[in-house]
């Protein structure tokens, strides 16, 4: 049997993570609740730092580097995202966010935008944020002007020490200060996430807006190799780009499974598995054994593919003549007739949310070919998830083959 051994540069197990946007239970109808707190027509936004003493042993000017860290994340994901730009027929949208310019302000007041809490809540939050004994970090708008579509709130991230640290035997005992903060990190580019309107993620839980990444990624485990973490290797919260860039180690291993004999006692019997095989001729034409490592990386729509460091294929996307694209909603706009922001917004565009920018769940590329280092040449077609990880596949035989390196 073959067994397949994927290999990223970070791993993340499951945890939870409470955005505090909207209700956690479902079935609102959510309004602008889910907008983003700034658009275009936002220039510049100010934010504070207040920094509890049991916050963590981080200097404040290392998490000052650290919040502008997680803007410039945000920045240049914006940058190589396409948006919708229209929200009817007749209006023309620019919508590109993360654009705006952010200013910090050494002290906090009443008209600051963002206020980043670490390590504390003030009486009036612990009253009015339920489960706050167990929250771990949280995006709380506090107020939105639906006329020049512009919203206020609060960032805040638990203490590694106190009352307010979160009960759990699995987190970290310190999860901010261990090692290079990456913990940190991670978690300030996710509720910056909610700020730009994105919702949390429950269908995965290695996205970085997986509503389970804060609590992955202060876990015991995790944390003490969150030295390898890279935010490159984490996936887009929108999914597969546009140049198809990723980077993956298949490492594939045969093993078999212990037998033993059926004992009339006890009843039991043997495991029935059945290896998933490439047809044989297919297999030849590959030319690789049963045990290999490939490196497959995809670099501006070139795909190249080394088997034990040595060239073996590659794929150039540009010259495929099909392809098919599934995605969800990933950040809406929801306008009423107060808004002065757009302009000619028809009548029947009001009271609605309107889908801004999307998250590719799945892009099928086909009428490719593999082309490989001996010069043999295989029609393929290529999966990528949204990760951008590839699953090749091809027709051989008459029969659909959608992994051929399995």
């Amino acid at each position: 049997m073959k067994k397949l051994l994927v290999s990223s540069l970070i791993t993340l197990s499951a945890g939870l993570a409470f955005a505090g946007n909207g209700s956690s239970g479902g079935g609102n109808i959510y309004g602008n609740q889910f907008n983003p707190w700034f658009l275009h027509n936002t220039k510049t936004v100010s934010y504070c730092l207040e920094v509890a003493p049991e916050f963590s042993d981080i200097s404040e000017d290392k998490i000052a580097s650290m919040v502008d860290e997680a803007f410039g994340y945000w920045a240049r994901t914006f940058s190589r995202t396409t948006f919708r730009e229209y929200i009817d027929e007749v209006s023309g949208v620019n919508l590109r966010l993360g654009t705006q310019n952010f200013v910090r302000e050494m002290a906090c007041a009443a008209t600051t935008d963002i206020k980043f809490q670490f390590g504390f809540l003030s009486e009036d939050q612990k009253e009015s944020w339920p489960g706050y004994r167990q929250l771990l970090a949280g995006a709380f708008r506090t107020s939105y002007d639906e006329v020049h579509l512009r919203g206020r709130g609060v960032i805040y991230i638990a203490p590694e020490r106190g009352a307010l640290r979160p009960r759990s035997r699995t987190l970290h005992p310190k999860p901010w200060s261990y090692g290079t903060h990456n913990a940190l990190r991670f978690t300030l580019i996710h509720e910056l996430g909610h700020v730009f309107g994105l919702q949390d993620d429950h269908f995965s839980s290695w996205n970085l807006m997986s509503s389970r990444i804060v609590e992955n990624v202060t876990r015991k485990d995790e944390v003490e190799d969150s030295r390898d973490w890279n935010v490159k290797s984490i996936p887009s919260p929108f999914g597969c780009n546009n140049d198809l860039e990723a980077e993956l180690y298949y490492e594939v291993e045969t093993w078999k499974p212990d037998p033993f004999k059926f004992n009339k006692n006890s009843g039991a019997r043997p495991s029935l598995t059945s290896a998933r095989q490439i047809p044989e001729g297919l297999a030849k034409i590959l030319g690789l054994p049963e045990d290999y490592t490939l490196h497959i990386q995809t670099i501006k729509q070139l795909m190249n593919i080394s088997f034990e460091g040595r060239d073996y294929a590659k794929i150039n996307f540009t010259q495929s003549r099909g392809g098919e694209i599934n995605a969800d909603e990933a950040i809406s706009l929801y306008l009423t007739n107060n808004q002065t922001v757009f302009q000619g917004i028809a009548p029947e565009s009001y009271d609605i949310a309107h889908e801004m920018y999307s998250s590719t769940r799945l892009t099928r590329v086909t009428d490719v070919v593999l082309e490989l280092s001996n010069g043999y040449q295989l029609p393929v077609f290529v999966n990528f998830d949204q990760r951008c990880w590839p699953e090749i596949g091809t027709v051989y035989d008459g029969k659909v083959v959608f992994n051929i390196f399995l």
